[in-house]
């Protein structure tokens, strides 16, 4: 089970999930009146939630450039494992009122569940190439400036 939020670990600017699924953006943490404000990326309005509901029912959101500095993994390899199917499809939030593209927002969850699957996937044999492993281009064309010369002199 996943902690509940302290008041400390609700930052401006950050997504959350809240239980309905919906996804919103803190905007303002109103001390005086013990009121977080929101934006609810589903209905796109504002809508304010007070301290306790906050830190007991809001989870923490991330986006994908942030996961992938979580799993250590580029955001493009991130979306083509999720496009051939071993990583589940991200919920998606539209940012704009009227469309804009899709916003991909991941839980803490499917972040455990991500770094799991890339950890097993290096422990099944796939070591990441060390600098010594790969071939610079120089080192390409002069291979094949030298097959080509064997190839014309043979």
């Amino acid at each position: 089970m996943l902690k509940n939020l302290d008041l400390d670990d609700i930052k401006k600017d950050s997504l959350y999930f809240m239980p309905s699924g919906n996804v919103v953006r803190v905007i303002k943490v109103d001390y005086k009146s013990g009121l977080i404000i929101v934006h609810n990326y589903h209905s796109h309005s504002n809508e304010s939630v007070d301290f306790e509901t906050a830190c007991s029912v809001m989870e923490r959101a991330y986006n994908i450039s942030q996961v992938s500095k979580f799993v250590k993994r580029k955001s493009a390899t991130i979306r083509k494992y999720e496009s051939i199917g071993l990583l589940a499809q991200p919920r998606k939030i539209s940012i704009k009122v009227h469309g804009g593209r899709p916003y991909r927002v991941y839980s803490q969850r499917e972040i455990a569940d991500m770094v799991d699957f890339f950890d097993k996937r290096r422990s099944a044999g796939r070591p990441r190439p060390s600098r010594r492993d790969t071939i610079s281009k120089s080192e390409i064309k002069h291979k094949l400036d030298s097959l080509q010369k064997d190839k014309l002199n043979g």
